[in-house]
């Protein structure tokens, strides 16, 4: 079961300082973020993690570091978010690393770590036009964050507008973590390495969300909410201590103006509650899934009469939850349509809140408690409706022998389609991703389950690993975000096809040129390929356009900044960087 994150947010725009609660209206200098770019299999990574914990100890509450995981070394960490981030700070290696997104003068550079100690003493002695503060709140029984933000403006901008990030990380993970005995051994903890200021999501979308009042004496005020998952990948988030949310403006995408780290306070810790969530099929030919939660009592008294609503409709509990007691209820079934008059490209979630409990005290007193909490909401499944012909874009690294994969037709429980597992290549991790593409036609049309799976996770951000499911006009679709092991996409085919599938290994990566580079109006490419397909993404991996054997394409009416192009050629897939002007 694929989980999605609900995001809900509230916008307030107040000009003038009447309104002004805790941000500061006086001019200060800017505070210093470090975003690092790390990962597991790093041999230096954890150098550059003990360099950026120096620089947040010597100016506390003036600087942070957030550490992405992201490229060939990421492994199970990664999220939807890191692969952009990456591309526009021009690295080369890791760990490596951007202070504030500056570029600095006399040739200093901040992507090699020894040097953020000096960038950041340079950043905090520029002045910034803009103050940031920021404050979150955890309801524990919800699993609700609210992070409230208040930016001042004390000078004017060259600018138009600012960009506003708020970004969750994560503390205390531990996992494992090449040369951490040889380079931050004091971060090493029973034989585990313990991860921190882990990015675990943007609340705010790849690159903020835009602020267009940015004048002197302006005040701007946002209120972001966020379900908590009960996992991101496969790391649990079960305390909320370890969680931080750290907010900052740039100015475009690059110059990172200031930063703050959000005042954490967490309601409702030891007192009764929704534990866990789950969600599951029978078989991936059933067409009901079985929804259970875990209802937990942590407190010192016993606890009965559990209120809570579930996708609008009240259901209760009367069984007596002992003290540090937990109980597995079933849900009703949530069924999944099966004609496409009930579909169009549907998404069903749960939607969960605790209205109340009692508590029964050592003398048998029994007090009702009446509350309600914040909606917690969790996606279960999206079906998506297209026509076939489809085609299926596997990227896998040198361990083809872990990933698997099959299309489940639901209504005659077969699998017209199965995939691996691959060949291991003998090639080092870091070379380019391998390229299996898989073209499929179903028979009839109705439900289809496509399941991809691999055994130490796939990194589904860039063209790192991950796949991309297209339909018959060549549009990409479905094409999830972040890590996994395991991902599930809903297909309802809405034509008879013929019944074909085919399955090429793309071992190769195609070399080919574009010019001009930057452009301005047509990009022409150049290979000695027959191009079959051309597809524009922008950073943030979206398709902004689609050819088919083209030697040239218009960007005229692309927006300025920097896009990939993917070449597919008979020998395989090819990836390359141009600026638009």
């Amino acid at each position: 079961m694929k989980k999605s994150l609900s995001l809900f947010a509230a916008l307030l725009l107040v000009a003038g300082i009447s309104a002004q609660d805790f941000v500061s209206t006086e001019p200060s200098n800017r505070n210093v973020l470090i975003e690092e770019y790390t990962g597991v299999n790093c041999q230096y990574c954890p150098d550059g993690h003990r360099i950026a914990n120096e620089v947040m100890a010597a100016h506390p509450g003036h600087a942070w570091a957030i550490n992405i995981h992201t490229g060939p070394y990421a492994a199970r960490y990664t999220t939807q978010w890191g692969a952009a981030l990456a591309d526009q700070t021009g690295l080369e290696g890791y760990p490596a690393g951007t202070v504030n997104r500056h570029v600095f003068s006399g040739g200093i550079t901040d992507i090699y770590r020894a040097n953020w100690p000096t960038c950041a003493n340079m950043i905090l002695g520029m002045s910034s036009p803009v103050n940031l503060a920021a404050r979150a709140t955890i309801d524990a029984r919800s699993r609700v964050l609210t992070v409230q933000v208040e930016a001042y403006y004390t000078a004017g901008q060259q600018v138009q507008s600012n960009f506003l990030n708020v970004a969750l990380l994560q503390n205390n993970v531990f996992g494992s973590q090449s040369g951490a005995q040889n380079y931050y051994p004091e971060n090493v903890v029973n034989g585990y390495y313990r991860h921190m200021h882990m990015l675990r999501d943007l609340l705010t979308g790849q690159w903020g969300e835009e602020i267009t009042t940015i004048g002197e004496g302006t005040l701007v005020r946002r209120t972001y909410r966020y379900a908590i998952p009960y996992t991101i990948g496969d790391v649990s988030v079960s305390d909320f201590a370890d969680l931080d949310v750290v907010a900052f403006i740039t100015e475009t995408h690059q110059e990172v103006l200031t930063a703050a780290q959000a005042e954490m306070t967490i309601q409702g810790v030891g007192e009764p509650c929704i534990l866990d969530y789950k969600a599951t099929l029978a078989s991936d030919c059933s067409t009901a899934y079985e929804s259970k939660l875990t209802l937990s009592n942590p407190t010192s008294m016993r606890v009965t009469d559990f209120l809570w609503e579930v996708n609008g409709v009240q259901m209760s509990l009367s069984d007596t939850l002992a003290p540090n007691g937990q109980k597995v209820v079933t849900l009703p079934e949530i069924n999944l349509p099966t004609t496409i008059e009930d579909l169009d490209n549907i998404q069903d979630s749960i939607h969960i809140r605790l209205l109340g409990h009692t508590v029964i005290d050592a003398e048998g007193t029994a007090t009702p408690q009446s509350y309600t909490t914040d909606m917690f909401s969790m996606r279960l499944f999206q079906i998506y409706a297209a026509a076939g012909p489809f085609t299926l874009d596997l990227a896998i690294d040198h361990y083809g022998n872990e990933t698997t994969g099959h299309l489940v037709d639901v209504e005659g429980c077969t699998k017209p389609l199965i995939f691996g597992p691959y060949t291991r290549r003998s090639e080092n991790y870091l070379m380019p991703a391998r390229h299996i593409i898989i073209n499929f036609s179903p028979a009839h049309k109705g439900l289809y389950l496509l399941r991809v799976k691999d055994a130490d996770g796939m990194t589904l951000a860039s063209d790192e690993t991950g796949f991309r499911l297209s339909n018959a006009e060549g549009e990409i679709f479905f094409r999830p975000g972040g890590f996994t092991k395991e991902s599930t996409a809903y297909l309802f085919v809405t034509n008879d096809g013929t019944g074909t599938y085919g399955i090429d290994d793309v071992a190769a990566q195609v070399q080919f040129g574009l010019y001009p580079n930057p452009a301005v109006d047509r990009v022409n490419i150049e290979s000695s390929e027959n191009v079959s397909r051309v597809e524009v993404l922008d950073m943030a991996g979206r398709t902004v356009a689609t050819y088919g054997a083209v030697r040239s394409f218009d960007v005229s009416g692309m927006a300025s900044g920097m896009y990939l192009v993917r070449v597919l050629t008979e020998s395989g897939i090819g990836m390359q960087k141009f600026v638009k002007e």
